[in-house]
């Protein structure tokens, strides 16, 4: 968000209104969890680990947080915590911890939306059930926009329409891909949903 309130500001009014996958979490915590543990917000220390160094800046966002505090009071990313675990003499991989669901068991969606791609696969699911009944839309297209390569672009059709989505990974494939949007215009794009 950073990148495009700085350098392509032109392209906000196209941006998503939704939380990052940490956001939702983080404001999840400090209200619905607090009240489940009957804790008050400010008495919960909540510590994200993300593998991405731009999480640290979006926690200090404003609309993270209400009433003077933050949803997420630190972030680590996952070579910090791997380093303190080193350091520390934990071995991640033998930590005898039962898996918890506080907020129950997710949807296929929701296990998908923090991989890169998820997000916008989550999205057309979501689309195909509400007005096909239908979530499988992965095909071979779709596919091609998971992983870890720079720029991917797929199309897929919800209710018989073709939709044209792309993926950006790293922040020089999405300045690349937002220099080059810029040039066609954000109207001759051709793409429908774009995950960054």
């Amino acid at each position: 968000i950073n990148l495009l309130e700085k350098f392509y500001p032109q392209f906000m009014p196209n941006v998503s209104t939704c939380k990052s996958p940490q956001g939702m979490v983080g404001a999840l915590v400090k209200t619905f969890f607090a009240k489940k543990i009957n804790k008050k917000p400010e008495d919960i220390f909540h510590i994200s680990i993300m593998p991405c160094t731009a999480k640290k800046d979006e926690v200090v966002r404003p609309d993270l947080g209400r009433d003077g505090y933050r949803d997420i009071d630190y972030v680590m990313t996952t070579r910090e915590c791997a380093t303190f675990f080193k350091a520390h003499g934990v071995d991640e991989f033998d930590l005898e911890l039962p898996f918890d669901t506080p907020l129950g068991m997710s949807t296929g969606a929701a296990a998908i939306f923090g991989v890169t791609g998820g997000v916008m696969e989550a999205v057309l699911r979501t689309a195909a059930d509400k007005v096909e009944g239908c979530t499988s839309l992965v095909t071979p297209q779709m596919e091609a926009c998971r992983g870890f390569e720079g720029i991917k672009s797929a199309h897929t059709y919800v209710a018989g329409h073709k939709l044209q989505v792309g993926v950006m990974h790293g922040l020089t494939n999405v300045k690349r891909f937002l220099d080059e949007l810029t040039k066609v215009g954000n109207d001759k794009c051709g793409y429908h949903l774009i995950e960054i």
